[in-house]
């Protein structure tokens, strides 16, 4: 990136930060709403308890094959899409009207951004699950799951700085290979 992209376009940025707490707070704000159902409407019971809380153990399954996949999947994608900047195909950007490709540092956000999405969405997912576990069958499990989905989903909150490393780290390697491609 060159010395005038050596910034994270402020809406964008602030775009990514708007989802990543929106999917945040609808997980917490379901869960107290979970919460306020169990104990102040039901005193303390799930609305199906079972013997065996089956739900849980799905909610357990699920959080432990999305929690790794949450890191992966958008790993994946930015390879792919970095990948295809390398070969000279830009990444659409929605909002880009011209014809001339929107400059790297905008498709790189845009990488970034679409990576942030889907891995938060899949820990949205297990929390939400978990959460209607906990509504069913009362099971403290349940809602460790949650913390550890709301812990997960904290330490994804694009910040500035961390945007802004990746997005400097995916240049240089975008440049080196285009360097090795020349060679």
């Amino acid at each position: 990136m060159s010395q005038s992209d050596d910034f994270v376009p402020i809406q964008q940025l602030r775009t990514m930060q708007i989802i990543a707490a929106a999917l945040l707070l609808g997980v917490l704000i379901f869960c107290g709403v979970v919460l306020g159902v169990v104990y102040l409407g039901n005193n303390g019971r799930g609305l199906a308890p079972a013997q065996v809380p089956i739900v849980t153990w799905i909610a357990i399954a699920w959080f432990v094959v999305d929690a790794p996949l949450s890191f992966i999947v958008p790993k994946v994608i930015a390879r792919n899409l970095v990948r295809q900047i390398v070969e000279g195909k830009p990444v659409i950007v929605q909002r880009w009207t011209t014809t001339q490709p929107p400059p790297l540092v905008v498709q790189l956000a845009t990488v970034y951004q679409t990576g942030m999405i889907i891995g938060l969405a899949l820990l949205e997912g297990a929390g939400f699950l978990a959460g209607i576990a906990y509504l069913l069958e009362a099971e403290f499990i349940s809602l460790g799951i949650v913390a550890l989905v709301v812990a997960l989903m904290i330490t994804r909150f694009p910040l500035a700085g961390r945007v802004f490393d990746w997005m400097q780290k995916q240049a240089e390697e975008i440049e080196s290979l285009r360097r090795s491609r020349q060679a």
